[in-house]
């Protein structure tokens, strides 16, 4: 206690008192030039305002940085990827999936993940010893698409094995297997709905929910309430103090078994980063009431920030722990401007400030904005602060309410989505890091101007007018751009042209990788939606397309038999053209019905800048042998690369510049065909394979070709 004291009434401690944030700052900073070289310039600015201000402050900023410095190049190292293809430890993790067992084994801080093809039977705690074959870690094949390479590092995942043998060498207690038996105790005693939302308010495991509740939820904007945090924790420890109070302990002696709760809490949420905050919030502010700490909610909520983040740096990465700080922070500073108002209006305000201070890290989410999300999120709370989330723990108690329960869990989802059926969206493309730095600045320079009225409403006129044109304007292209897809299966190719949008087939729809990558270029129009033939790789994401977005037409084949349904779809054969906007289509084939889908393929020929394109979707040899063009520079390779298209005799014909061979990643195809390649490089052509170089980019400026590719 004595050093306690001395610690309290030490310079040091009183002049970080009230200016932890400033701390965080700086922190926050660091840990973001590690990604953006650029914020070093923002850092040195911010050092340099630190020195001249408050040395102490300054030095407390330095220290913790040079910290999260040893941190981070202890764990990059640490993380290392070896080439060993055995390994043991422990497991701590375990979820089986549709073909195989997908097992978290962890070594120290090291964590690789096994696939296992042969069931066994492994429990968290399991000391086992496996070996197989390395396999390579995917990483985003699309623009702004999911990365999972990045995603297994800030997990600590250093590697993945598939395992051909496994050896259980015993067995240890991990504090993990909580969770498993709560799981198991939801399954036991609910089904259907209620087992769904029980294991999303409760747990945080979201995983049940269907796509049509996943985007319900993100239309209303009420995602948050499936992240557990204070909301979820204040009710908790109100709920145990009732039950406390019950047996008449005194409230001074209620706290232990609270702490102990929220403790065990955290365990069977699997140290969620938003739980962490909340329950670490509310053992801090005991803390700080007992021993007389001094420090504000801003001092405990940037610590406990700090604190969390020396114990998992790259929670720096994890969005529910952005958010949910973020979030706190606003909270925190904005509440004494509305403690006057009405609890209702408190609600609403909170919502919106919410919403607009989140704004560029949840739109690359869903890539829209609900206009009516503050409105809906005032429902939202209020339903689930008084009525569901209390039933749920209810019930957790008592399973045998199940049945009242179930009536409540129908009302409530029945609830979202017809909110989400009313909901005013406005699209956005996706935000770069240029464009949320712009965003912040913007609207810190509002907060802190906000008694200059006049340039408050400039500012303001300038962040509305930014949000406006990227809204509507944030895909057009100054220049034509043709993108060439790395689809898991299939071809899909993408042509802008100013605002024009014109797409070439659509893939076969595995995880709407299409439809995401669209919106979040900002598209919701396409303009000219071109199938080829009406194989699935080539059609799956049609009618998804067709629903979510604002198709003018539709092109197919005068011999193609799918049914759309819809009236706006445009037949063609050979001799046909296509024109959209300044750039049009010769339609070299089908000339007549084929008993091969694939030689019903449209064939498509076109200029953009002096630069000549031909798109063969997966015609044969026999159908390539028939066209008579010569001398093009760009070839979209016919069927994926396979050797049943691009014949010698067609390359020597045609004698393209470059190819484009579109091979999807479905490894039992194995495509392209060492036939094709070598053909192709007898005759000089310049090879872009999605299988190697990802996505591909082709602009025109200039009248020059310029191939961007994301590997």
């Amino acid at each position: 206690m004595k050093l306690l004291r001395k610690l309290i009434y030490s310079k040091w401690y009183t002049t970080c008192l009230n200016n932890w944030f400033l701390i965080a700052i700086g922190i926050i900073l660091f840990l973001l030039s590690w990604n953006y070289p650029i914020c070093y310039i923002f850092l040195g600015l911010y050092l340099f305002y630190l020195i001249k201000n408050n040395k102490i402050i300054f030095l407390t900023t330095i220290i913790l940085i040079l910290l999260f410095l040893f941190l981070l190049l202890f764990l990059y190292l640490s993380y290392h990827q070896t080439t060993t293809n055995k390994i043991d430890g422990v497991v701590v993790s375990i979820e089986e999936k549709e073909y195989y067992q997908e097992i978290i084994v962890q070594k120290g801080i090291k964590k690789i993940l096994v696939r296992n093809k042969t069931p066994m039977d492994i429990t968290i705690g399991m000391k086992i010893e496996v070996e197989g074959i390395n396999k390579k870690i995917d990483q985003n094949h699309l623009p702004y698409g999911f990365n999972y390479q990045t995603y297994l590092s800030h997990n600590g995942i250093i590697k993945i094995i598939e395992a051909t043998d496994i050896n259980i060498k015993g067995k240890t207690f991990r504090l993990s297997i909580l969770r498993t038996y709560v799981q198991k105790y939801f399954q036991k005693h609910f089904s259907n709905e209620s087992l769904i939302l029980l294991n999303g308010l409760i747990l945080g495991d979201t995983s049940g929910f269907s796509d049509e509740l996943n985007s319900a939820i993100q239309k209303n904007g009420i995602v948050h309430l499936f992240a557990i945090s204070g909301l979820h924790v204040s009710l908790f420890v109100s709920f145990l103090g009732f039950i406390l109070s019950f047996f008449h302990l005194k409230e001074e002696k209620q706290i232990i078994p609270i702490i102990v709760f929220l403790i065990i809490y955290v365990i069977i949420t699997d140290f969620s980063p938003s739980i962490l905050r909340a329950a670490g919030m509310y053992i801090f502010s005991f803390l700080n009431n007992k021993y007389k700490l001094k420090l504000s909610s801003l001092d405990r909520v940037s610590i406990l920030f700090i604190i969390l983040l020396i114990y998992h740096p790259y929670w720096m990465y994890h969005l529910g722990f952005i958010l949910s700080f973020l979030v706190s922070f606003f909270i925190i500073l904005f509440s004494p401007l509305i403690q006057n108002k009405s609890n209702i209006m408190q609600s609403f305000l909170i919502s919106l400030g919410s919403i607009i201070i989140t704004f560029p890290l949840v739109i690359n989410r869903s890539y829209e904005i609900n206009l009516l999300s503050p409105f809906v999120n005032v429902i939202a709370i209020s339903v689930v602060t008084c009525l569901i989330l209390p039933a749920s723990i209810l019930v957790c108690i008592f399973p045998f309410f199940n049945y009242i329960y179930s009536i409540l869990v129908t009302f409530f989802l029945s609830f979202v989505q017809l909110f989400s059926f009313v909901s005013l969206t406005i699209p956005f493309p996706h935000f770069t890091f240029t464009n949320s730095c712009f965003y912040y600045i913007l609207l810190i320079s509002i907060i802190c101007l906000i008694k200059k009225k006049k340039i408050k409403i400039y500012l303001s006129i300038i962040l509305i007018s930014f949000l406006t044109l990227f809204s509507f304007f944030g895909h057009v292209s100054s220049f034509p751009t043709i993108q060439f897809l790395d689809l898991y299966n299939g071809d899909s190719t993408i042509i802008t042209n100013r605002n024009k949008v014109i797409i070439i087939d659509t893939g076969d729809g595995s995880n709407d990788a299409l439809s995401t990558y669209l919106k979040a270029k900002g598209i919701r129009t396409i303009d000219c939606l071109i199938l080829t033939h009406e194989h699935n790789d080539h059609t799956g994401e049609a009618i998804k397309l067709i629903k979510e977005f604002n198709v003018h037409k539709i092109i197919i084949s005068a011999y193609n038999d799918i049914d759309l349904a819809t009236k706006n779809v445009i037949k063609v054969k050979k001799g046909d053209t296509i024109n959209v906007g300044n750039i049009t289509f010769n339609v070299l084939h089908p000339d007549k019905r084929y008993n091969d889908e694939n030689d019903n393929s449209i064939v498509l020929y076109t200029n953009i800048l002096n630069t000549k394109f031909l798109f063969t979707g997966d015609a044969s040899i026999a159908i390539e042998n028939k066209l008579s063009i010569s001398s093009i520079d760009v070839l979209k390779i016919g069927h994926h690369g396979s050797k049943t298209s691009t014949s010698e005799t067609f390359i020597k014909n045609i004698h393209p510049k470059y190819a484009i061979i579109m091979t999807g990643r479905v490894s039992t195809f194995a495509f392209p065909d060492q036939e094709v390649i070598d053909i192709l490089n007898k005759y000089h052509v310049i090879i872009y394979r999605t299988d190697l170089d990802s996505t591909i980019t082709l602009k025109k400026i200039n009248n020059q070709c310029i191939f961007q590719t994301m590997r």
